[in-house]
């Protein structure tokens, strides 16, 4: 297959609303694959808001302190390559052709349907296995106990970052039903970086990390916080669990100082993520999908913006809790452009703003690849 084919083939498979899938089965695919997931070092990222800036933080740490990294996020912004990344390339698109080619033979010689995310994360575990990184920074998909990511077995290092409304329908209405399938990712003997939880979730975290005897570690915000690449006042409890993971990992033998950790935390980057696209009028743009996402944000732009105007554009999946983050910004709001495409937004807004006004664009991390395309062009 090509790139274009290999990509078309992966889009073409059936998630349904579940990417999980059969974890038996994804299990087979790995054994007839050779198990490419064996082998390699792991640290394991679970939870609702901030698991992508986390993994962020993470991997610059890693390369701060000299290692080889591999890094599998999602979604992707623009393309899927952006999914799976050795140190700081995205797969190449004759590498994921050819790995997406292999992993499609040995489905159709054990006569296998898996979904989308299963697929990419063989293909992913196929490339680490290739470039052999010293560490592989492996965020969750969706939940943890059913998620293909949890195939792996012992993690240097878990990390659950906090736990919030999302996927509802799949992971549970409390958050106690949601963080006992985020902790899904906690095996014996584990070491359990844990973010600022809201109680009821943390009593259940902590509870699983008991009853399967792993080893907690809270992750406490350093005073005063280190300058962080990644902007935004919920992004330092993002960096106090980047920051304790790092210590962890430490004591597993990787040669990481506190130099590395700050020096990591400071070169961060990861697009979206109360990202300003530009000045005069602010344009910021950030992947918050959820009512505790959202309300963190609203606190990041109260903070940095005071009393200027604020003006919004949402779009937002149907299955989210819509009314939840509306009504977050709601406060803060001059104005809210709603299920119009950002591009179209920007074109009605922008005209009428004063030089010193703020654009917000949030809701989906899927319209990310659309408005810095648009800010691209305009370029």
């Amino acid at each position: 297959m090509t790139y274009s084919q290999a990509d078309e083939y992966i889009w073409s498979l059936t998630d349904g609303k579940d990417s999980r899938g059969d974890l038996d089965g994804f299990s087979r695919l790995l054994d007839y694959l050779g198990n490419p997931h064996k082998g390699l070092k792991y640290a394991h990222i679970a939870g609702t808001n901030g698991k992508g800036s986390t993994a962020a933080f993470i991997f610059s740490i890693m390369r701060a302190a000299g290692y080889h990294v591999g890094l599998y996020t999602s979604p992707h912004l623009v393309r899927t390559n952006e999914r799976i990344r050795f140190d700081d390339t995205d797969i190449s698109d004759s590498d994921f052709a050819r790995l997406t080619t292999k992993v499609r033979a040995a489905l159709d010689a054990i006569d296998l349907k898996l979904p989308i995310f299963m697929v990419l994360t063989a293909v992913a575990f196929l490339y680490f296995s290739e470039r052999k990184p010293k560490i592989v920074i492996l965020e969750v998909g969706l939940g943890g106990r059913l998620d293909a990511t949890n195939i792996i077995d012992l993690a240097e290092v878990t990390v659950i970052t906090r736990i919030g409304f999302d996927h509802t329908e799949l992971l549970g209405n409390t958050l106690a039903e949601i963080a006992r399938e985020k902790s899904g990712i906690i095996k014996p003997g584990s070491v359990v970086v844990v973010a600022n939880q809201e109680p009821e979730a943390e009593a259940v975290i902590l509870a699983e990390a008991q009853r399967i005897g792993a080893f907690v570690r809270k992750a406490k915000s350093p005073a005063p916080m280190p300058q962080l690449g990644l902007k935004g006042m919920f992004q330092g409890e993002n960096a106090a669990a980047a920051i304790e993971a790092g210590y962890v990992l430490h004591e597993r033998g990787f040669q990481v100082s506190e130099n590395d950790i700050l020096n990591g935390l400071y070169s961060a980057k990861w697009p979206g993520r109360f990202e300003v696209l530009r000045m005069s009028p602010y344009v910021i743009l950030d992947g918050a999908h959820n009512q505790n996402g959202v309300e963190a944000l609203a606190k990041s732009l109260t903070a940095v913006f005071g009393e200027k105007k604020i003006h919004f554009i949402f779009n937002a999946r149907k299955d989210k809790d819509r009314t939840a983050m509306l009504n977050a910004i709601q406060p803060i709001a001059a104005s809210i452009s709603i299920d119009i495409p950002a591009s179209n937004a920007l074109d009605e807004l922008l005209p009428t703003l004063n030089s010193d006004d703020v654009v917000c664009i949030f809701g989906t991390l899927y319209q990310i690849g659309e408005v810095q395309g648009y800010f691209n062009k305009k370029d």
